[in-house]
């Protein structure tokens, strides 16, 4: 996919299709927004959660957090991801630190999404809890 740095900005989000030795293989969205530079910074957060489902019938789940920024399009950008926490479903998180350039883009009023899922050595995560 090859597109122009002006073609993103002037549309605010530019959905182009991808192509591959088999042909079509989806689509890609880029998307562009103005952020505030003058807010800096660091947004704290303490997190534990309680009595997750389990994921697993024999073992318990290694949860993890991915915290993501709502973008102008209603799209999402991933701003953190926690390190996961093995063979519970009652995880407290060590603090951790988000810069607020990569949480909300300068916007303080910009909501964020927190997910938690469940890790998988395979590579197949699950998808638990949206907080």
């Amino acid at each position: 996919m090859e597109c122009y740095l002006a073609e993103i900005v002037s549309t605010r989000s530019l959905k182009k299709e991808l192509s591959g030795l088999t042909g079509y293989c989806g689509t890609i969205t880029v998307s562009a927004e103005e952020v505030d530079t003058d807010i800096e910074g660091d947004a704290e957060f303490h997190i534990r959660a309680q009595k997750l489902e389990r994921q697993h019938f024999i073992w318990s789940s290694d949860p993890f957090l991915k915290i993501y920024r709502i973008l102008d399009d209603n799209g999402r950008q991933l701003a953190y991801q926690s390190e996961y926490i093995k063979r519970t479903v009652n995880p407290v998180w060590k603090v951790f630190h988000v810069g607020m350039q990569a949480l909300c883009g300068g916007d303080k009023k910009r909501q964020f999404v927190i997910e938690c899922w469940d890790h998988d050595f395979r590579g197949r995560y699950s998808y638990p809890a949206l907080i």
